[in-house]
């Protein structure tokens, strides 16, 4: 009996609302005008891109006072998996509230896999890992090189990053495996933010010593692991040498390093931020909680 109370009180703290996420839907829920919506998104870096897009229609029905993310406590659902038991209470307690509520959450690895989604259909996904891709995408470097004067160093760049691509597609073959298979579980020797430390010299490559042996590591368990073993051999290269599936942080990091070191162009100052994110093409499905793609 002690176990039973014990596994339903886990569960009901696993589906738990962030308590930031709550408090905020409820002091909007009964002023949403009509044609807006509030969008839940995983944090405020989220909240500040998609609120400076305007290329996307649909996007620019959510003001940027009604985007709601979580906080940080580790203790509470919070980013993706935050946004998702937001969308689930909603539907469970109040579905009225779902055509005018958008739920935006980055694609990742694995999309909506293995997450416990009422209606994945009502959930706006990233088409590509993150939000950050969509800095990298070929159409929106051009706009971005551009917007600093900088057009005739667009080949150039294009080539550095083609090399990068090259070079972490493995990286990106083992992490996705990893993602993707619950049973494996691997203690990380190097985080991403030791790994991708970017010197943009002479050279066209670049050598991540922290990566090859991060690569070891993740290999080993992966080759222990029948299935996960066959879901690397036969299942990852859809995730190389494409700027798409680049975790959006260190490919993010790869541009505005570059833009300082070799331009002395500051990408992360609030303003130009926000100048160019409204100059970017985002191709993104927006959907209310219902699943209609809004129009």
């Amino acid at each position: 009996m002690n176990n039973e109370f014990l596994d339903e009180f886990t569960s009901s703290r696993k589906n738990q609302p962030n308590s930031k996420m709550l408090i905020e839907f409820n002091q909007r829920r009964n002023y949403i005008d009509e044609g807006t919506y509030v969008g839940f998104v995983e944090g405020p870096d989220d909240r500040n891109f998609y609120s400076s897009v305007k290329s996307n229609d649909n996007l620019r029905s959510i003001n940027k006072d009604n985007y709601i993310y979580s906080n940080n406590d580790s203790k509470e659902n919070r980013g993706k998996k935050g946004v998702i038991v937001m969308y689930n209470y909603i539907n469970n307690r109040f579905p009225y509230y779902l055509d005018k509520c958008v739920f935006i959450v980055d694609h990742d690895y694995n999309g909506l896999d293995n997450y416990d989604v009422i209606n994945k259909d009502a959930i706006t996904v990233t088409k590509a890992y993150a939000f950050e891709n969509y800095f990298l995408m070929e159409d929106n470097v051009r706009k971005i090189f551009h917007y600093f004067n900088i057009d005739d160093d667009f080949d150039n760049f294009m080539k550095k990053l083609n090399y990068f691509l090259y070079d972490v597609s493995e990286f990106i073959r083992l992490k996705s495996t990893i993602t993707n298979n619950k049973f494996l579980h691997v203690n990380t020797i190097y985080s991403n933010n030791q790994i991708f430390t970017f010197d943009f010299g002479q050279k066209d490559y670049f050598k991540f010593d922290y990566m090859e042996k991060e690569n070891e590591n993740m290999l080993n368990v992966i080759k222990r692991n029948q299935g996960g073993y066959k879901y690397y051999k036969n299942k990852t290269d859809k995730f190389t040498n494409k700027v798409d599936w680049v975790r959006g942080h260190d490919i993010y990091n790869f541009l505005s390093e570059y833009l300082k070191q070799i331009h002395n162009k500051e990408l992360n100052n609030e303003k130009v931020y926000k100048s160019i994110v409204k100059l970017l093409d985002v191709d993104i499905e927006v959907k209310d909680g219902e699943g209609t793609v809004l129009k």
